[in-house]
Formats: structure tokens, C-alpha cells, sequence
């Protein structure tokens, strides 16, 4: 089994947090389990195909999609004619931006974390999806063509197609509200999420995110860790640190204050963070985001591209 680097797809996974490709004549006929080092939303456009997931499978065909988790090996075979299938990559850390909802960012968890194993297998195209299908076929669209400025247009579309499946998937829910449920994550933990969300820049101790969910912290960590996949901390400086690259490929200014005011009182750990997180030092970062955003802006013909 292999990891395929999402980079590896498209450098536009480092800026933008999302890529996408297309396999207008995917075919497979032996087993051949990968993974991904981010989210991967799979939809059949078209044919017939198995499955293969963490040893679970499952038939797939045209209108259903699929939800892989950071780490999972998965493949789908093809018994038969070859398929047309549209996959999504999202990095649960830079696709992260402020301005996102908390319903929007707890769908992000969920897809990242899967909940129990995974999203539910489910239909994209159908009468009653009109919305999540258009926008489907649009991205699909914009991978084939390739039209000038298409890396924007795909982000733009992700965005509004993972909020028509944040409707769905929390219809009256509100998070951090009294009395709002929560179909994803227990009302304990949904609270810190949203309480971690709002004050993810000021300094937090573990004590303070349970006084506000109403828990003792040691329930509050077997809760967090059993429900997202990470601990209270890890999740913080997630919050933190996409922030931070926000800014850094957006702002000159320092990286000692940016650290700070994303809530970092110690450079060397906001360094040593950053680097665990994002793979690189925040300074190589923003040298790379900056030129990334600065080739994306320069209109280049695009020829034709082998699956």
C-alpha cells in the first residue's frame, strides 16, 4: 500500500486548502490500496464499481459519493466498463479560513474525523438534491476545461457544496446554544469546539473549556479524543496555526507577532507547531504560499492532462 501526496495532484492543495481531479476513464481491476495525507470526497458520475475500504466493501455507482479519512487505504475496482469519477481533496488545515461558520468548520472535523468510520454512503444525484448536483457538475466541469482562473472558481464551489451538505447534515442544529442538539458530536464536546472556535486566540487553560461545557476536564479529553480523533490542545493549535497561515500569505507583518496574536506566547514552540502541522518552517511557508499565488495569477494555456 502507497500514500499519495495530495501535492502530488495539484500545488493548489498548499494555498487554497482544496484541488480536485477528474477520471473520465478510471479503470482498475486488481486491488491496489492507497492513502491520502488529506480528506478525499469521491462522487461516480458514471458506472459501476466495488469499493475497497479499511477491509469493509461496498458497491458504488453513477450519483453516490464517498468520504475518505486522513489516513484510510482505500481503492474502488472496476469489474466492468470504466468509470467517470470526480475526487475532492481538502487539508482539514488550510482549507481552514476566518470567515468560516462553526457549522461549516464542525463539518470539516467530521470529515476529517469520519465519526464512527466514515460518512454514510449516499446520493448526490438525486431529485432532491438539485443544489449539491449543479454544483457537482460544475467542478467537474471547471477540472476538465481548465479555463482561466479555474483553481478559484473550484475553491468557491467546494465552499458552497460543503455548506448544502452542512444543511443536511445539521438541519436545526445549533451549536453552542442552550438546548441545541448535536447529531454529530456530544452537546459536551460540540460546546468546546465552538467555545475553542471564538477564543482560539486568547490564552486558554483546559479548566476554562470545561467550566464552559459544563464537564470536569479529565470527561472532557476521553469525550474530545473519542469524538474528533485528537485531543483539546492538538485542536487548538490547529486553530492556531491555520490562522497563522492565513496571515502569513496575506500579511508582512512579523512572524514572532503573528505567532503572538494567534496565541502563541513562545516562538520556538509556535515554530516547532508549525512545523508538525504544516510541514514546513512559517517562513518557507509564506516565501511558497506568496509565489504559489503569484503563478496562479498569471493566465498560462493548460494542455491536456493523463489520468
Amino acid at each position: 500500500m502507497i500514500q499519495l501526496l495530495a501535492t502530488d495532484h495539484s500545488p493548489m492543495i498548499q494555498s487554497w486548502g482544496v484541488a480536485a481531479e477528474r477520471f473520465p476513464n478510471y479503470l482498475l481491476r486488481v486491488p491496489d490500496r492507497h492513502d491520502h495525507d488529506v480528506v478525499e470526497m469521491f462522487f461516480v458520475l458514471s458506472g459501476r464499481g466495488l469499493h475497497f475500504i479499511e477491509g469493509e466493501e461496498e458497491e458504488v455507482a453513477s450519483g453516490d459519493m464517498g468520504v475518505v479519512r486522513l489516513g484510510q487505504h482505500h481503492c474502488i475496482v472496476t469489474p466492468g466498463e470504466p468509470m467517470d469519477i470526480l475526487n475532492i481533496y481538502l487539508d482539514p488545515v488550510r482549507f481552514r479560513r476566518p470567515g468560516l461558520s462553526p457549522v461549516l468548520l464542525r463539518l470539516l472535523d467530521h470529515l476529517r474525523t469520519g465519526g464512527d468510520g466514515s460518512f454514510p454512503k449516499t446520493t448526490w444525484e438525486s431529485p432532491g438534491r438539485p443544489v449539491i448536483h449543479d454544483l457537482i457538475k460544475s467542478i467537474g466541469r471547471e477540472v476538465s476545461e481548465r479555463r482561466p482562473f479555474f483553481e478559484e472558481a473550484i475553491e468557491l464551489y467546494v465552499r458552497l457544496l460543503l455548506l448544502e451538505i452542512a444543511r443536511e447534515s445539521f438541519s436545526g442544529d445549533q451549536p453552542g446554544v442552550e438546548g441545541g442538539g448535536s447529531p454529530m458530536f456530544h452537546p459536551s464536546v460540540a460546546r468546546a469546539l465552538v467555545f475553542l472556535e471564538e477564543n482560539s486566540t486568547k490564552p486558554l487553560q483546559l479548566d476554562e473549556v470545561a467550566r464552559h461545557t459544563r464537564t470536569n476536564k479529565f470527561h472532557l479529553c476521553r469525550l474530545f479524543r473519542r469524538e474528533t480523533g485528537t485531543t483539546v490542545i492538538n485542536h487548538l493549535q490547529r486553530l492556531r496555526i491555520r490562522q497563522a497561515m492565513q496571515r502569513l500569505m496575506e500579511e508582512d507583518t512579523k512572524v514572532i507577532t503573528i505567532a503572538q496574536e494567534v496565541g502563541f506566547s513562545d516562538l520556538a514552540n509556535f515554530n516547532r507547531v508549525f512545523r508538525r502541522l504544516a510541514g514546513t518552517t512559517p517562513t518557507a511557508y509564506r516565501r511558497q504560499a506568496r509565489e504559489e499565488l503569484k503563478n496562479s495569477a498569471i493566465i498560462k494555456p493548460h494542455g491536456s492532462r493523463s489520468n
